[in-house]
């Protein structure tokens, strides 16, 4: 008796993993694999979480998701820019960023993502809204679309000397700025800071211009797909678990030092700020000396 039961718990483990052999063998052909493309096991959401994980954007940047949304805009330090960089224009500024930029009125620096741009017809852009309001003042659109706060800071860092005592606004959507500060990819390799002694040191610079081959050097680090998509469906239905993998103690410890850095320069510089930390639906308005955590 003992012995059949030996056998039949070797025949279920062998079964066992034997489907989970197959599964992963479809699920990377189908990854990897122009000869099994199934549609509904190409989402990287299934494998891995685009707020906390690289492998979710490489993943995107190997099936093709990402192909152009920042190829065209590659930057060695910010990791891409609102344009094109040239030799003229070293930071890839818009053309009417960089010639207000460049004006002699004064100037409203304001920075962030996708969300100081805003939306709509260009009269209606939030940074020309400004400069239609305020007479003698140029407002000067310096967020990027996609930027997490440590490129912000980086943009800062590259611009506020370059104009005479200007008004800072720095702008923050809260649900995904700061989850993207301890990301080194998003849609290609990006700048990213670790703590080291107490002190924010920058990695991943000069950065690798031709994503294709950053990804392939730097290959997503999932050991199996199948049990992927198992653990990220129990994830999925339960949030308090979920929240227990959501690196908060990490994107804490960065953002702060980063907010730290921001407000010691206007601080020793007495410089005028702002900063909005953006909710989606909802505009929350800080002093510098305000706390985000």
């Amino acid at each position: 008796m003992k012995k059949e039961m030996k056998i039949r718990l070797v025949l279920i483990g062998s079964s066992i993993f034997a489907t989970l052999l197959t599964l992963e063998i479809i699920i990377r052909l189908s990854l990897f694999s122009p000869y099994l493309p199934i549609p509904q096991l190409r989402h990287p959401k299934l494998y891995a979480n685009s707020s906390t994980e690289d492998d979710y954007w490489k993943l995107r940047r190997l099936l093709g998701k990402e192909k152009d949304i920042y190829d065209k805009r590659r930057h060695p330090l910010l990791g891409w820019s609102q344009a094109t960089t040239t030799f003229e224009n070293p930071l890839g500024l818009r053309k009417l960023s960089l010639a207000r930029l460049s004006s002699p009125k004064k100037k409203i620096l304001f920075y962030g993502d996708s969300f100081v741009r805003g939306t709509g017809r260009e009269e209606n852009k939030i940074c020309n809204l400004m400069t239609d309001r305020l007479a003698g003042v140029e407002a000067v659109d310096l967020g990027c679309g996609g930027y997490g706060l440590d490129q912000i800071l980086l943009m800062f860092e590259m611009t506020h000397k370059k104009v005479h005592a200007p008004f800072i606004i720095i702008g923050i959507l809260v649900s995904d700025d700061l989850d993207r500060s301890i990301l080194t990819i998003r849609g290609g390799a990006k700048p990213y800071f670790l703590i080291s002694k107490n002190t924010l040191t920058l990695q991943g610079t000069p950065l690798n211009q031709d994503p294709d081959q950053y990804v392939k050097s730097h290959p997503p680090q999932i050991k199996s797909y199948a049990f992927r998509i198992f653990w990220r469906g129990i994830l999925s239905q339960i949030p308090d678990l979920e929240r227990g993998f959501s690196k908060e103690e990490q994107k804490k410890a960065i953002n702060s030092k980063i907010l730290e850095r921001i407000k010691k320069y206007v601080f020793n510089s007495n410089t005028l700020f702002l900063s909005f930390y953006f909710m989606r639906d909802a505009i929350s308005i800080r002093s510098p000396g305000g706390r985000l955590f």
